[in-house]
């Protein structure tokens, strides 16, 4: 068990997630963290739900503006972790008391082993169908474990391991991005992708895309206490998360909704929030961009549910590696079930 005792020692800093946590970052490593967050896939296929239920243009605002004002309450939740150094759900027992807490806890890591586990899955195919399409060897349960295992992994390094890779994974994201956003543009010009018509036949309007804009920052509440407590100003968490968000956001739904307008005019056919479509459009840059996004955004998840159990108590026994190492079990054998039923 000695390897057990070295991990521990090199993740002491977070045993005790529970407690107050005095941060040290910066805006601009802020800034990174949270521009690699939702730089993720499901973020991206989100804005395949826009084309053609309403026109580019709309979708753009729309998208800029549910962004802006959904990031409000995210900063402001976000802020009371800078203040406190407490993690959210450490902060619901302002709320809800001390045993009341622990429904929003339950509820909380439900929803974000889900999420683990359905992004890992989309990675999982993603990366798959291009290697399937390059190689002829299929496995997207390999896949789609190899991806959560490796998530795991860099959230049991807790908050360094956050601090050192995020920042590289939104570098690499972003560059990858601007060769799909390049493709596209160079393919059809931009007003192409305007004169796109709107098919009022499928019912959707622009206040339900701004409702599904807004929920989406709503959703990254949950976890913005637990990150914006590793700022070292208020300034720093408010300024750096709010960009961070915002442009990680933007850029992500952007390139989903311009991704799927370009296979539409292609004369393509593509059901929405389908990664493969993307993917056998645009091979292995897309795959590459939604491996990346899993990998920083499901390192958040993983984080973030420790944080959760640890915190569901104010003197909790419970210490940050055995609830990492359990979590982070469950989320690669839920992973792989959910790849096994596609």
């Amino acid at each position: 068990m000695n390897w057990y005792r070295r991990l521990e020692e090199r993740v002491g800093s977070d045993s005790n997630s529970s407690q107050v946590v005095h941060g040290r970052l910066g805006t601009g490593r802020m800034f990174m963290i949270w521009l690699a967050a939702n730089l993720v896939v499901t973020t991206m296929l989100t804005g395949t739900l826009f084309v053609p239920g309403i026109d580019y243009m709309t979708a753009v605002v729309v998208i800029v503006a549910g962004t802006v004002a959904g990031t409000i309450v995210l900063v402001l939740v976000g802020n009371i972790g800078t203040r406190t150094g407490l993690a959210t759900m450490a902060i619901t027992r302002g709320a809800f008391g001390a045993k009341g807490s622990y429904l929003p806890v339950a509820a909380n890591v439900v929803i974000l082993m889900g999420w683990s586990w359905l992004q890992a899955m989309l990675a999982g195919i993603s990366v798959n169908y291009v290697v399937e399409q390059t190689t002829g060897f299929s496995n997207p349960i390999l896949f789609s474990v190899l991806c959560q295992a490796l998530v795991v992994e860099l959230a049991i390094l807790g908050h360094e391991g956050i601090e050192k890779a995020e920042p590289w994974f939104a570098l690499l994201i972003l560059l990858v991005m601007a060769y799909v956003f390049v493709t596209a543009f160079t393919g059809h010009a931009p007003i192409q992708y305007m004169s796109i018509p709107a098919d009022e036949r499928l019912g959707f309007t622009p206040v339900l895309a701004l409702d599904i804009v807004i929920a989406t920052a709503i959703s990254w509440t949950v976890l913005s206490g637990d990150l914006n407590r590793l700022a070292g100003s208020q300034r720093a968490g408010i300024v750096g998360s709010g960009l961070g968000y915002i442009t990680s956001t933007v850029l992500a739904m952007l390139l989903g909704l311009t991704a799927f307008s370009f296979i539409l005019l292609d004369g393509g056919t593509a059901e929405p929030f389908d990664p493969t479509a993307l993917a056998d459009r645009f091979g292995w840059p897309l795959a590459i961009v939604i491996f990346l996004s899993v990998m920083a955004t499901n390192t958040m998840v993983v984080y973030g549910m420790v944080n959760s159990v640890l915190g569901a108590r104010s003197r909790s026994r419970l210490r940050f590696l055995p609830v990492a190492l359990i979590l982070g079990a469950i989320s690669i054998i839920g992973s792989t079930w959910l790849a096994l039923l596609d």
